[in-house]
Protein backbone atom coordinates (compact mmCIF):
# COMPACT_ATOMS: atom_id res chain seq x y z
CA UNK A 1 0.00 0.00 0.00
CA UNK A 2 1.42 3.19 -0.86
CA UNK A 3 1.82 6.53 0.94
CA UNK A 4 -0.80 9.47 0.17
CA UNK A 5 1.31 12.23 -1.63
CA UNK A 6 2.62 15.11 0.41
CA UNK A 7 1.95 18.45 -1.06
CA UNK A 8 5.00 20.91 -1.52
CA UNK A 9 5.54 24.45 -3.08
CA UNK A 10 8.34 23.89 -5.45
CA UNK A 11 10.12 27.56 -6.51
CA UNK A 12 12.25 27.45 -9.39
CA UNK A 13 13.42 29.79 -12.00
CA UNK A 14 12.87 27.93 -14.81
CA UNK A 15 10.12 25.30 -16.01
CA UNK A 16 13.07 23.64 -17.76
CA UNK A 17 14.55 22.85 -14.32
CA UNK A 18 11.63 22.83 -12.49
CA UNK A 19 9.43 20.21 -14.30
CA UNK A 20 11.88 17.23 -14.34
CA UNK A 21 12.21 18.24 -10.58
CA UNK A 22 8.56 17.50 -10.23
CA UNK A 23 8.32 14.15 -12.23
CA UNK A 24 11.19 12.88 -9.91
CA UNK A 25 9.15 13.80 -6.99
CA UNK A 26 6.02 11.55 -8.28
CA UNK A 27 4.43 9.83 -6.42
CA UNK A 28 5.78 10.38 -3.07
CA UNK A 29 4.59 14.02 -3.29
CA UNK A 30 2.73 16.53 -5.55
CA UNK A 31 3.79 20.01 -6.42
CA UNK A 32 0.39 22.36 -5.19
CA UNK A 33 2.12 25.39 -5.93
CA UNK A 34 5.30 26.17 -8.80
CA UNK A 35 6.40 29.58 -8.28
CA UNK A 36 9.23 31.10 -11.01
CA UNK A 37 9.63 34.45 -9.35
CA UNK A 38 9.66 35.83 -5.89
CA UNK A 39 6.79 38.37 -6.20
CA UNK A 40 5.00 35.35 -7.75
CA UNK A 41 5.65 33.85 -4.24
CA UNK A 42 5.07 36.47 -1.92
CA UNK A 43 1.96 36.98 -3.21
CA UNK A 44 0.49 33.02 -4.06
CA UNK A 45 2.28 31.11 -0.93
CA UNK A 46 0.64 32.77 1.18
CA UNK A 47 -3.51 32.01 0.38
CA UNK A 48 -1.66 28.38 -0.45
CA UNK A 49 -0.72 28.18 3.01
CA UNK A 50 -4.16 29.40 4.40
CA UNK A 51 -5.85 26.82 2.79
CA UNK A 52 -7.29 23.36 3.57
CA UNK A 53 -4.82 21.15 2.21
CA UNK A 54 -1.75 20.70 4.24
CA UNK A 55 1.33 21.64 2.77
CA UNK A 56 4.26 19.54 4.13
CA UNK A 57 7.16 22.00 2.68
CA UNK A 58 7.97 24.55 0.42
CA UNK A 59 11.52 23.81 -1.77
CA UNK A 60 13.49 26.76 -3.08
CA UNK A 61 15.84 26.08 -5.47
CA UNK A 62 19.24 27.37 -6.35
CA UNK A 63 18.13 30.59 -8.14
CA UNK A 64 16.87 31.89 -4.96
CA UNK A 65 19.64 33.97 -2.93
CA UNK A 66 19.00 34.30 0.44
CA UNK A 67 16.83 37.86 -0.11
CA UNK A 68 14.61 36.42 -2.15
CA UNK A 69 13.86 33.18 0.59
CA UNK A 70 13.65 35.79 3.13
CA UNK A 71 11.36 37.76 1.27
CA UNK A 72 9.14 34.93 0.81
CA UNK A 73 9.47 33.36 3.83
CA UNK A 74 8.49 36.44 5.56
CA UNK A 75 4.90 36.68 3.64
CA UNK A 76 4.21 33.20 4.14
CA UNK A 77 4.52 33.34 7.69
CA UNK A 78 2.41 36.18 8.00
CA UNK A 79 -0.79 36.10 9.38
CA UNK A 80 -2.61 32.69 9.71
CA UNK A 81 -0.49 30.26 7.70
CA UNK A 82 0.41 26.76 8.13
CA UNK A 83 4.11 25.85 9.44
CA UNK A 84 5.75 24.41 6.94
CA UNK A 85 9.62 22.85 6.44
CA UNK A 86 11.65 25.18 4.35
CA UNK A 87 14.12 23.41 2.63
CA UNK A 88 17.23 25.15 -0.01
CA UNK A 89 19.68 24.15 -1.72
CA UNK A 90 23.55 23.88 0.12
CA UNK A 91 25.24 25.47 -2.87
CA UNK A 92 28.34 24.05 -1.45
CA UNK A 93 27.05 20.75 -3.39
CA UNK A 94 26.71 22.49 -7.22
CA UNK A 95 24.72 25.08 -8.13
CA UNK A 96 23.68 26.29 -12.03
CA UNK A 97 26.50 27.64 -14.48
CA UNK A 98 26.14 31.20 -14.00
CA UNK A 99 25.30 33.16 -17.11
CA UNK A 100 23.68 30.56 -19.22
CA UNK A 101 21.04 27.23 -19.03
CA UNK A 102 22.25 24.12 -16.94
CA UNK A 103 23.26 21.00 -18.63
CA UNK A 104 20.49 18.73 -18.57
CA UNK A 105 22.13 16.05 -15.91
CA UNK A 106 21.36 19.53 -13.36
CA UNK A 107 17.62 18.72 -13.08
CA UNK A 108 17.99 15.34 -12.22
CA UNK A 109 21.16 15.76 -9.11
CA UNK A 110 18.93 18.62 -8.09
CA UNK A 111 15.68 16.21 -8.06
CA UNK A 112 17.21 13.77 -6.53
CA UNK A 113 18.49 15.87 -3.78
CA UNK A 114 15.14 17.26 -3.20
CA UNK A 115 13.72 13.87 -2.90
CA UNK A 116 16.49 12.39 -0.73
CA UNK A 117 15.61 15.79 1.58
CA UNK A 118 11.90 15.11 1.73
CA UNK A 119 12.14 11.81 2.48
CA UNK A 120 14.33 12.44 5.40
CA UNK A 121 11.73 14.81 6.80
CA UNK A 122 9.12 12.87 5.80
CA UNK A 123 10.52 10.40 8.50
CA UNK A 124 10.90 13.04 11.10
CA UNK A 125 14.29 14.21 9.83
CA UNK A 126 13.42 17.94 11.58
CA UNK A 127 10.70 20.63 13.57
CA UNK A 128 7.66 21.88 10.53
CA UNK A 129 9.29 25.56 10.10
CA UNK A 130 13.03 24.46 9.99
CA UNK A 131 14.98 25.46 7.55
CA UNK A 132 16.85 22.83 6.10
CA UNK A 133 19.66 22.44 3.48
CA UNK A 134 19.40 19.86 0.53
Amino acid sequence: MSQTPLSIVLCGRTQAVGQPVMDHLKPEYKVALFVTTVEQGIEEIPPVLRGDDKIFAIVLGGGYNETAYEAIRKAATAGNCQKVFWVRPDMTKGGPPPGGPPPPSYAKEVAERTKNKLDELRSGGAEEGDLVFF
